[in-house]
């Protein structure tokens, strides 16, 4: 063999590893379309394990899987309203009202998330899961909190509170 398309020792020992993300990768995707859940559910723990097997300090792997997760979300939210813009479902009026609170909720969630302890930052993450599975589990498809959308300052507040929750 020739010297650079020799496989080492290194990267073999990275092959589980990558099957492991991908697998998790695609377990997400698959729950995401049957379920309705977002495949944050499935790859963030199995980021922060991936993180963690390949050096990542502990504190610093769970912050790494959640911003990653929720990075994904900016080209998904991108793709999918284009895609609805394309059969004239957006509502501009919706846009205009709530942009500018869902981005200070993401600013002030991203901030925040960055100061709590990764316990912490578990924990939310778990609650947020258990309510989900709770959601689905239950009988709760035609419970309605609202049949509109919120207006005034609750509409403001709203997607700013949202947004800082998913954190």
């Amino acid at each position: 063999m020739r010297a650079g398309s020799q496989v080492t020792a290194a990267t073999i020992e990275w092959l589980p590893l990558l099957a492991a993300v991908l697998g998790a990768g695609a377990v997400g995707g698959l729950l995401a379309g049957l379920l309705g859940v977002g495949g944050g559910i499935v790859i963030v723990p199995a980021l922060d394990l991936a993180l963690t097997a390949a050096g990542v300090p502990p504190a610093d792997a769970l912050h790494v899987a959640v911003a990653t997760s929720m990075a994904t979300i900016v080209p998904t939210s991108i793709s999918s309203s284009r895609s609805h813009a394309k059969r004239g479902a957006v509502d501009a009026d919706v846009i205009r009202r709530w942009s500018l609170p869902i981005v200070a909720g993401s600013l002030a969630g991203a901030l925040l998330a960055a100061r709590v302890e990764a316990r912490v930052l578990s924990g939310v993450f778990g609650v947020v899961a258990l309510l989900a599975a709770l959601k689905m589990l239950l009988p709760l498809d035609r419970v309605a909190l609202r049949t509109d959308l919120p207006r005034g300052l609750a509409g403001a507040a709203v997607p700013a509170i949202s947004e800082r929750s998913r954190r």
